[in-house]
């Protein structure tokens, strides 16, 4: 869903544009020089020291700590977790934890434990305004001061969470962090955050701060709740954190913060902001100051192959873990792949394709690579990060080539000459899609033209939206098409192929162009058959990557992640009552078994990413090898949740292995062997025209001009 609901859960990705892998977070913190755990706290007071003053309108008069619209909770106030879980404001939404969070090595299962301070925006109306400032702490002698805070934090589309310091009483305020709805934040023409229109540019939907002088509303922009200069914003991109509208999940984070003024500073004190409008909440637990000694990494290096296969993993070695302290320890390592080698130490490619962050401490990465083709050459970097987030100057670049041939597939669809509004032949489709109305209209997303998957145009998918057609390498012409965008309740689609016969064929391999878009609730999940589609095998299961769950040894829980309920999942129609389950689950839509087993197939993808999972996918079927009745599955299920189109779809097999070609030098003559295939073509530039090359070998006299060939293997 991208639009605010009490009915859903969602999880936190802490990933970097671009990241495709999921990360464990793993924090190291010595012991506190400050911490204040809210405990000895009453009820509906403050901390010794600690003040909060706000601009939030009235709802309910008086004060009720159970009313969440009383005057209580006008300001930020001290409540405990067993007064939220009594309150019917949702309170196992606002104590969910974001998975795969270590602390010292114990696993974060609780973003907040016994009492925390709060402001509560959601169920108020009107405009909420609130400021909570804590006593100057004495920070003499000390350096490296880190913050660290548990957050209760839920982004809405319209707020904005604050957190600053001073080191000057509060004369003047310096940045921490500032969370933002990522579509609201403003950027430069190189792609880096523009600070200051970010925070300047008006919001209709804002919170309303008016003058007490003047009685003028200047709230309806960021800027307006935040306590740095309006002369600094310009300098504020690098604290502004994207976060994601109604996820109940990603910002339940333990934030760690440096403070690169308060070292040896006598006087330093933090402001934190909340401002919304019924615009969920902001709660804080194990607020903490610490002195965290961040000393960076030796720089690896990366050992890499010369050439990497399309149909395979690729695999990239990185040198050792070299501390620069005794007790410093690798966390977890970056790793970039662009198709340029542009490169700083600092940042690393300058042009990142994909990237990946590792689980744990893990110094190597195999990985079948999304957004590569095959004859090109790309780069790999990659950056070390200790416990306390300190990373690593980035490896320098290695380049590596991919290879690979295709032959001629054995099954293929492009969907043009299928009718727009209609499925290919023999193709079946069934749905549980709420929000029927009687009414077909292709030119309307909402209408039931598009209750099932259906094949549409490239005219019509532009309409839509940019995002449908943004990357025409996966898609043009026309293309199969599922979408959850707009519409109301559920849309669950399922499309099957008839059976292929793949009798006598061997290393069978499944490709397509897939122009998939990722929501925090959505699911896209690929399967086959090879009985007629009394079972089912698993290929592939894309999630949001944050509600994948790892166990402790970082690998995937299959069982938790599917089997865990969430109120934005997609709900099934249970066929016993013919009504909606109370709660969806990913594992709703698999028909692959046994489900501890499907682990290896998740694939975590980015919440919102317009690019990243626009991909040629390919996948081997192993079990499909010499089976009569092969059969494809696709399924789309999300709430309002973005779209899956799939173009080109083939299905590829050899007759031993894959096909090979060998080139020698014989004089002036190049010499080209090839095995596995039935054919060679030949053409001088890579769209051909193609024409085919007779005989077991063949031999080329190399022109004088150098004249540049490209050769492919026909089955």
């Amino acid at each position: 869903m991208k639009i605010k609901s009490h009915l859903f859960l969602a999880a936190w990705a802490l990933l970097a544009p671009g990241v495709a892998a999921l990360a464990q977070v793993q924090i190291s913190l010595p012991a506190p020089l400050y911490n204040e755990t809210f405990e000895s706290v009453a009820e509906g007071a403050l901390p010794p020291g600690w003040s909060v003053t706000n601009f939030t309108d009235d709802a309910t008069p008086g004060e009720d700590l159970d009313d969440p619209k009383s005057d209580s909770y006008k300001n930020w106030v001290v409540i405990s977790t067993d007064r939220v879980l009594s309150n019917p404001w949702e309170g196992p939404r606002r104590l969910s934890t974001a998975p795969n969070q270590f602390v010292n090595g114990a696993l974060v299962t609780s973003i907040a434990k016994g009492k925390f301070i709060y402001a509560e925006s959601d169920v108020r109306g009107g405009s909420q305004v609130q400021y909570l400032f804590s006593p100057d702490f004495d920070l003499t002698a000390k350096s490296n001061v880190f913050l660290s805070f548990y957050s209760m934090y839920e982004q809405n589309q319209d707020s904005i969470g604050a957190v600053e310091y001073s080191i000057d009483q509060g004369k003047t305020w310096l940045p921490i962090v500032y969370f933002i709805d990522g579509p609201d934040i403003k950027r430069a023409a190189d792609g880096s955050i523009d600070g200051y229109e970010t925070l300047n540019s008006a919001n209709g939907d804002t919170a309303a701060l008016l003058d007490p002088t003047t009685g003028e509303d200047v709230g309806r922009r960021y800027g307006a709740f935040i306590g740095v200069a309006t002369n600094k914003w310009p300098t504020l991109g690098p604290f502004i954190s994207a976060r994601i509208n109604d996820d109940a999940v990603e910002s339940k984070r333990v934030e760690l913060f440096k403070l690169d003024q308060a070292d040896n500073q006598a006087k330093v004190r933090f402001r934190f902001a909340q401002a919304g409008t019924g615009s969920w909440y902001f709660g804080v637990d194990n607020f903490g100051l610490y002195s965290i000694q961040q000393t960076k990494a030796g720089k690896p290096s990366v050992t890499v192959p010369s050439e990497v296969s399309f149909f395979s993993d690729s695999t990239f070695t990185g040198s050792a873990f070299t501390p620069s302290v005794v007790a410093q320890t690798h966390s977890v390592s970056v790793w970039q792949i662009s198709d340029a080698s542009a490169f700083s130490a600092e940042k690393g490619l300058a042009s990142i394709i994909e990237s990946y962050t590792s689980t744990k401490s893990r110094t190597s990465l195999s990985v079948k690579l999304g957004r590569v083709a095959p004859g090109k050459t790309y780069y790999v970097s990659v950056q070390y990060k200790d416990a306390s987030g300190a990373g690593s100057d980035f490896s320098e670049p290695v380049a590596f080539k991919v290879t690979g041939v295709l032959p001629q597939p054995l099954f293929f669809e492009d969907f043009e000459t299928t009718a727009p509004g209609t499925i290919p032949k023999n193709w079946t489709a069934t749905n549980d899609t709420d929000g029927a109305t009687g009414v077909e209209d292709p030119a309307d997303f909402r209408s039931d033209s598009y209750l099932n998957w259906t094949v549409v145009t490239f005219d019509v998918l532009g309409a839509f939206g940019a995002d449908r057609v943004n990357d025409t390498s996966v898609v043009s012409g026309n293309s199969l098409y599922a979408v959850s965008d707009s519409r109301t309740g559920n849309q669950i689609q399922h499309i099957a192929t008839p059976d292929f016969n793949l009798s006598g064929k061997n290393n069978v391999w499944l490709l397509y162009k897939s122009n998939y878009q990722q929501n925090q609730d959505s699911f896209g999940g690929l399967e086959y058959s090879i009985d007629g589609g009394t079972t089912w095998l698993p290929v592939l299961y894309m999630i949001d990557a944050p509600d994948i769950i790892l166990a402790p040894d970082g690998s995937v829980d299959a069982v938790k992640t599917l089997t865990t309920t969430a109120g934005d999942i997609a709900k099934v129609t249970d066929p016993a009552t013919g009504e909606r389950v109370p709660a969806g689950k990913f594992g709703d839509f698999i028909l692959a078994k046994p489900i501890e087993s499907l682990g290896p197939f998740l694939s975590g993808r980015l919440n919102d990413n317009t690019q990243e999972s626009k991909r040629v996918e390919r996948f081997r079927l192993t079990a499909a090898d010499n089976q009569a009745k092969v059969r494809l599955r696709f399924s789309q299920a999300g709430t309002d949740s973005w779209f899956w189109g799939i173009d080109d779809v083939g299905i590829y097999g050899f007759n031993a292995g894959l096909p090979k070609i060998t080139v020698s030098r014989q004089g002036d003559s190049v010499v080209l062997s090839w095995t596995d295939a039935a054919a060679l073509q030949s053409a001088t530039t890579i769209t051909g025209p193609w024409a085919n090359v007779v005989g077991a070998i063949s031999t080329f006299s190399t022109p004088a001009s150098g004249e540049q060939r490209f050769f492919r293997l026909i089955q």
